[in-house]
């Protein structure tokens, strides 16, 4: 009798609890994010994003009707809309419109077209980098251009070696940015060249060529000019642009402490008080940076936003591996190796940027330490563009899983051969057990 008591009041105890427990449930709604960057809490670049972007945002997703499918689609989407009060999710059957489903290009598998200000992006991953990309391209009304030359050996946006720049062509595309190349030798600028970007040429320009990048100056163009040392340089345009370029390679003597790997590696960890730099939080890395000094008559209002520390030096000498600086040819830090330059022209704001190093912004090195950050930031100032400066969402980390080829091999002998032994042996083990019992 007593132990049928306890059984009832144990029975009774855990109804009580799972009663209380959907009751709260129903009352109280907890989330907590464990994944890398909390990919399923929408980050303050992303809630900035939203607040630029005024009046309705609807997003449609085309996916046959499917309980499963319908909830994953409404938690990636449902971050947007608790932030955005007129952001809203409907859902489509791709099969109740066919011709709708062809004049959009919907694949078999469905997509979500979102829609801002009769303007349209599809999207088949949807992801928080790719949702706010899309959103970022819509808030455009008219997508920047920019002219990347080509011809004398530039960093190439389809280059996809760890020198080339094609992962910065994608980066800038997210942002709404279309890139062309272009050799001025052989065609005419195009008349909505936004930004024409020069990357570290390294045979020299023709006259010609200098000339039409001056006149495009003098005319209130926006540039971006990008050295390295040792290179052909074309002294009149670097001067159109209130710089010269310093001979010499900048050394961080106390690489090893750093842990950069090498001397001509430049570390940057402060940043002036300037848009471009005024959120960055992380250092960045220049790979062989050269020095750049300001033109004392020049008319552009100059900011060095990158310097280097004080013990670091410009090596004109070869490059050996046990470096010292030497005080007759060598200058000593602090170096400046990067200038934003902004002036009125044309009743509006003008802007270039000149920096001696290149590699920053290759595949190599665009996403290491703060590279990216500096990179969005740098182009978007350039292009006027200063609401968007600090809206950037690199991938998640852990949105993809990478197994050595050793810990596949283990994980498969664990399920393919050791627990099922283990279940076996369990298995074989019990039923002996019993049988002794009897």
């Amino acid at each position: 009798m007593k132990q049928r008591l306890n059984l009832l009041l144990t029975t009774a105890l855990w109804l009580y609890i799972i009663v209380a427990a959907g009751l709260l449930s129903v009352r109280y709604n907890q989330q907590f994010d464990w994944t890398a960057n909390n990919r399923n809490t929408l980050t303050q670049a992303s809630r900035t994003l939203l607040e630029t972007l005024p009046g309705p945002v609807s997003a449609t997703a085309w996916v046959y009707p499917s309980a499963d499918t319908q909830r994953e689609i409404r938690a990636r989407f449902a971050p947007y809309l608790r932030a955005k009060s007129d952001f809203t999710l409907a859902f489509r059957d791709p099969a109740s419109d066919p011709q709708s489903v062809r004049s959009l290009g919907i694949g078999e598998s469905g997509e979500v077209i979102i829609e801002y200000q009769g303007r349209q992006e599809k999207l088949s991953v949807l992801s928080e980098p790719d949702i706010s990309a899309a959103l970022q391209r819509l808030g455009q009304s008219r997508g920047a251009h920019l002219t990347f030359l080509i011809g004398h050996g530039e960093r190439d946006i389809e280059d996809t070696s760890p020198s080339g720049f094609s992962a910065l062509a994608g980066l800038l595309k997210d942002k709404g940015l279309s890139s062309e190349r272009l050799s001025l030798a052989t065609q005419a600028l195009p008349a909505q060249t936004d930004l024409i970007v020069v990357g570290a040429p390294q045979r020299p320009l023709t006259p010609g060529e200098i000339e039409n990048l001056q006149t495009y100056v003098r005319e209130g163009g926006n540039m971006l000019l990008l050295g390295d040392p040792g290179l052909p340089l074309a002294a009149a345009l670097y001067a159109e642009l209130g710089v010269k370029p310093l001979d010499g390679t900048l050394i961080y003597q106390d690489y090893e402490k750093l842990g950069s790997g090498h001397p001509a590696m430049a570390l940057v960890a402060q940043y002036p008080d300037h848009p471009v730099s005024r959120a960055l939080t992380d250092l960045s890395a220049f790979a062989g940076a050269a020095g750049l000094a300001r033109l004392p008559d020049s008319d552009w209002r100059s900011t060095a936003l990158l310097t280097s520390v004080e013990r670091a030096w410009l090596e004109t000498g070869p490059m050996r591996t046990r470096l010292a600086f030497d005080s007759d040819a060598d200058q000593a830090g602090p170096v400046s190796f990067g200038f934003v330059q902004e002036r009125l022209r044309a009743q509006r704001s003008q802007r270039a940027a000149v920096i001696a190093d290149s590699d920053f912004l290759a595949n190599g090195y665009l996403n290491q330490v703060g590279n990216r950050p500096l990179a969005v930031a740098l182009f978007q100032w350039l292009l006027d563009r200063d609401e968007q400066i600090t809206i950037d969402l690199p991938p998640a980390p852990d949105t993809g899983l990478s197994l050595s080829p050793l810990t596949t091999t283990l994980l498969a002998a664990l399920f393919v051969v050791v627990l099922p032994l283990l279940f076996l042996v369990t298995g074989a083990l019990r039923w002996w057990l019993r049988r002794r019992r009897r």
